[in-house]
């Protein structure tokens, strides 16, 4: 709500018991995939709706930096993969050093997520 809206202009655009129901349920029981994808093609047009969401998704100053790019073709997915591997293996070498590998939750992406949430709990001044 900005200073020059009412508090009657906001309750206008309240979300309905049963929107914010299924708005909570999507946050609490949301999950991380990372493998065991189906090898179905996602519907033309679920897809135009999941990134129309995407796009719309919040992000800080209502900027939407990002861009998302459709790739359908395996040659590309693959050798895309290929790279990212190869890349995670190089950064997980110099951040872990001879330790890399080792522990499954040693990777450089669990150590963005956790520095990330240290982040944040500095700035919140919670644990």
């Amino acid at each position: 709500m900005t200073r020059k809206d009412s508090p009657m202009q906001y309750a206008l655009h309240e979300f309905s018991p049963a929107d914010k129901s299924g708005l909570y349920k999507a946050i609490y029981e949301r999950r991380d995939v990372r493998r065991d994808f189906l090898p179905d093609l996602v519907p033309e047009e679920i897809l135009n709706k999941l990134l129309d969401a995407a796009h719309h998704a919040g992000s800080v100053g209502f900027m939407q930096p990002w861009s998302f790019i459709v790739i359908r073709d395996v040659q590309v997915k693959t050798s895309i993969k290929a790279l990212f591997e190869r890349a995670n293996q190089r950064e997980e070498g110099i951040v872990f050093g001879s330790k890399a590998g080792r522990n499954s939750r040693g990777t450089v992406e669990h150590l963005r997520y956790v520095r990330s949430r240290a982040k944040r709990s500095a700035r919140s001044g919670t644990p």
